[in-house]
């Protein structure tokens, strides 16, 4: 243990002596501009070590600027700088994962229970920590408007701003960060095509001779490209740049109390030692380069910078009665609102359904959908944040997972009326005042199932169930998904002319794949089987266990870049799936693959595929580009 702390320690000081030497504008840019290319490079494309988690990386690095003094003669963050940064940060984020691994000396003690609990505590710790907002600007903004701006009179009296106007301040900056942007690509194109037009000019009138930089450097001073040239770097200056004059002027009455809340000075920030602490960037996500004028590296924590200081404000002990019975309300609307777009009008859906008419075992979404039955829970509180011991954090994981307001609890809800029915009863559901709803005849629902929204993402505790759900054996797995999640398997069931029976088809496979498929969240598995039409063909594979390509989730991102931003259209071919035996391919330091022979049995041989030949996984890349790494 002292040698993981030693050496987090020592990575953290390295880290934050490299960035004492730099200037915060050229950190703070470096960081702007890497996140505009994690946009439109691929991983190929990329120099130096992928990070693991970028969008929690970037935050820990800017947090760690902010907490040193600005120096007068701060140097450049240049390509040496960044690849040493990026080096450490992934040192940083990586070296808890230490914690879950026996030492040599106490090898001995692995036993079964010693292992149940590290594979609950280590994927629950790193994914807490490592882990951002997965959301897109849309969905945060419409998280503040249904959550937060239902306080803004309070939120206003304390923060001295209301979660609405500090919003339509920060879509303002928002659109001002764009068209900079935009205006630098428009000026940049115009500087290309001078500067061309001008290279092919003096090879003309050189014809080949010696003096074709000479005139070269006399058409780069003609006043036609210098004035192009000289538009587009201005151009490039403002990019990231966020002035309070602009603000003060299209917001008088607002203005100073959200350049207060925020922006911060470097060397203002409280001292950061760990990963695992708060980071000041995600509060305060503008820093100041001027007393003016700020930087913006990262827009969408504009946006969860609204979030954070808003509920942090209503969860003090005056509002936050009010305030979580909201956030539990809203979030059932919420949840309802999604089922209702992916099965359609023909779908029954009662709310607050009662199993007996004096109001007692609530559920707080039924669907009825011909023969088939979904009993929906939700849960809006957060994951619980796990000790970095992990028998302590076991032991927290296992009791939240458990409490009333868990994953566990609301299976136990929902299983109820699943059971009764397989027990051959008829199950009556109930309003608030005892009218009757509906009934529930076990002969005519033969398709039963369980679901829990949360309002948070919980990672492998809700994609793999079998680490702590307890039910009996004939009891199902329910599905688990997040309302974020949801949000986008709504836009998936739209855009792919889904229907209601597509939904339960695939709720039947997905709730077999506990224990034995596993990916990081839901949207690997519905990319998955949108990708390869069915899971089946994990759900028989003769591994113990399948782990899912995070790529599967890519097709939401295409498709949300093509709903929002007007990128080109995703395409779905069904493909049967490959996989690779992973113990076979270290054993081989190789891609081994499982193959099948021509009764579809696995018969584990290595794929014998040239590189520059299409892969066969049907992906439609070369071999080398695609599973041939």
């Amino acid at each position: 243990m002292s040698n993981f702390i030693e050496q987090l320690n020592a990575d953290v000081e390295e880290l934050r002596a490299l960035l004492a030497q730099c200037s915060t504008e050229t950190v703070a840019g470096s960081v702007g501009s890497q996140l505009m290319r994690d946009i439109n490079e691929s991983d190929k494309d990329k120099e130096g070590e992928k990070l693991l988690s970028a969008a929690k990386q970037y935050s820990f690095l800017l947090s760690l600027l902010l907490s040193t003094p600005e120096k007068t003669d701060g140097k450049e963050f240049g390509k040496d700088e960044w690849l040493k940064s990026n080096a450490l940060l992934n040192r940083i984020f990586s070296c808890y994962a230490n914690l879950f691994w026996p030492s040599n000396e106490g090898i001995e003690q692995v036993d079964e229970e010693w292992l149940r609990v590290r594979s609950v505590a280590m994927p629950t710790f790193l994914h807490y920590f490592n882990t951002a907002l997965l959301a897109s600007i849309e969905q945060i903004s419409d998280r503040i408007e249904k959550y937060c701006t239902a306080f803004d009179e309070e939120l206003e009296k304390e923060l001295g701003i209301s979660a609405t106007r500090a919003l339509e301040i920060s879509r303002y900056i928002q659109s001002h960060l764009q068209q900079h942007i935009n205006t630098s690509s428009t000026l940049a194109i115009q500087e290309q095509k001078e500067r061309f037009k001008i290279l092919e000019e003096a090879r003309k009138e050189s014809k080949g001779a010696s003096n074709f930089e000479e005139i070269l450097q006399n058409k780069i001073k003609s006043p036609s490209y210098f004035e192009k040239w000289f538009a587009y770097f201005e151009a490039i200056k403002k990019i990231g740049l966020v002035e309070y004059a602009t603000i003060k002027e299209k917001f008088p009455n607002d203005a100073d109390a959200y350049w207060n809340i925020f922006t911060i000075k470097r060397g203002d920030a409280p001292l950061l030692k760990y990963p695992t602490e708060n980071f000041i960037f995600e509060s305060k996500p503008l820093i100041l380069i001027k007393p003016e004028v700020a930087f913006c590296a990262y827009p969408n924590k504009l946006f969860e910078a609204i979030l954070i200081n808003c509920e942090n404000t209503l969860k003090a002990e005056q509002y936050k009665s009010a305030f979580l019975l909201h956030r539990d309300k809203t979030l059932e609307n919420e949840a309802l609102l999604l089922f209702r777009k992916i099965l359609g009008e023909d779908t029954q859906i009662y709310t607050s359904a009662f199993e007996t008419a004096n109001s007692h075992y609530e559920h707080d979404i039924v669907i009825v959908y011909n023969d088939k039955l979904l009993i929906v829970e939700v849960k809006a509180s957060p994951p619980v944040e796990p000790f970095r011991d992990p028998d302590k954090a076991f032991t927290r994981i296992k009791r939240a997972f458990k409490s009333d307001s868990g994953i566990q609890s609301a299976f136990d809800q929902g299983v109820k009326i699943i059971r009764r029915l397989e027990n051959g009863e008829t199950v009556q559901l109930y309003d608030r005042k005892g009218n009757l709803l509906t009934t529930l005849e076990p002969n005519k629902l033969t398709t039963r199932h369980c679901a829990c929204v949360t309002r948070d993402d919980f990672g492998y505790l809700a994609t793999n169930l079998s680490l702590l759900l307890e039910k009996k054996e004939s009891d199902s797995y329910p599905w688990v998904v997040s309302i974020l999640e949801l949000g986008f398997i709504v836009d998936a069931w739209q855009y792919c002319n889904l229907n209601a029976n597509d939904f339960f088809a695939y709720l039947s496979e997905r709730v077999r794949c506990h224990g034995k498929v596993y990916g990081s969240d839901e949207l690997e598995f519905l990319g998955a089987r949108l990708h390869h039409g069915s899971l089946n063909e994990f759900l028989i594979s003769a591994q113990d266990v399948v782990f899912l390509d995070p790529s599967y989730s890519k097709f939401f991102d295409d498709l949300y870049y093509h709903l929002h931003h007007k990128a080109s259209a995703p395409k779905i071919n069904i493909v049967k799936p490959v996989m690779m035996d992973l113990r076979k391919s270290l054993e081989n330091n190789d891609p081994t693959f499982v193959q099948r022979n021509e009764a579809g049995k696995p018969v584990g041989d290595k794929a014998k595929t040239g590189r520059n030949a299409p892969c066969f996984c049907g992906s439609g890349r070369k071999f080398k580009k695609c599973h041939g790494f």
